[in-house]
């Protein structure tokens, strides 16, 4: 029995590459059930690219304009039972569904299965290129883009947190981990993550981000009770 899944594409302004995102996941072995656009009020041709595909693409409008903001308006707009993502301007292997819904259906206790992203470059950031193999840094497994898994895990550990700037992804994996659920990633290349001028990785440049991004964890971790109770 095929099992359905939605594939969310989150895009502002990415015309430039929505179109090859789209392809890679049309082109799947183990077809989406349904292919989710969600514009955030993109000001070029990107509406344009995705509803060029007719039937084959649904575009949802999502008012706040952030990647977290988008991929929410996805789960709520899915309509089947594994929910898999996208970003305008990656790739995925033809494999990447095949191969996940089969891992997720390996075992029954499995609750996320990922993937690995590897990294590649457009031209002119050859330099940057090099810096992250001397860092080894090339290769990530904990990304939305690597993730399949089911709507029900959402009901579980709540949707992505739209009110980080930065983030987002690590906290809602932490908090995915800590909800019990159980995570695996396969060890294939199955997603293409590009690097280019306008993409969210060159936005993230400083450490101060990053130590933002974990003050939040830890201010969110000291208003959950504890397990055992109040101290």
């Amino acid at each position: 029995m095929t099992i359905g899944v939605s594939c969310i594409v989150p895009v502002y302004n990415g015309e430039d590459f929505l179109g090859e995102a789209i392809d890679s996941i049309l082109a799947q072995t183990h077809q989406p059930g349904e292919v989710i656009v969600v514009d955030n009020n993109s000001t070029d041709g990107s509406v344009a690219v995705a509803a060029s595909y007719g039937d084959a693409v649904r575009v949802v409008r999502e008012v706040k304009r952030s990647p977290a903001s988008a991929r929410n308006a996805g789960i709520r707009a899915a309509q089947l039972p594994l929910i898999a993502f996208l970003d305008a301007d990656d790739l995925w292997h033809p494999e990447k569904l095949e191969r996940q819904v089969a891992h997720l259906n390996s075992r029954a206790d499995l609750d996320l299965s990922l993937c690995v992203a590897e990294n590649f470059w457009e031209p002119g950031l050859e330099e940057e290129q090099r810096r992250y193999a001397d860092m080894g840094r090339n290769r990530a497994t904990h990304a939305f883009g690597t993730l399949l898994t089911t709507r029900a895990v959402f009901d579980r550990v709540g949707l992505i947190d739209d009110e980080l700037a930065h983030g987002d992804q690590i906290e809602w994996f932490v908090r995915a981990r800590d909800s019990g659920m159980v995570i695996e990633a396969l060890p294939d290349v199955l997603m293409r993550r590009r690097m280019h001028p306008a993409s969210r990785s060159h936005q993230l440049k400083d450490l101060d981000a990053y130590l933002d991004l974990a003050g939040a964890l830890i201010a969110r971790r000291r208003r959950e009770p504890s397990a055992d109770g109040p101290t």
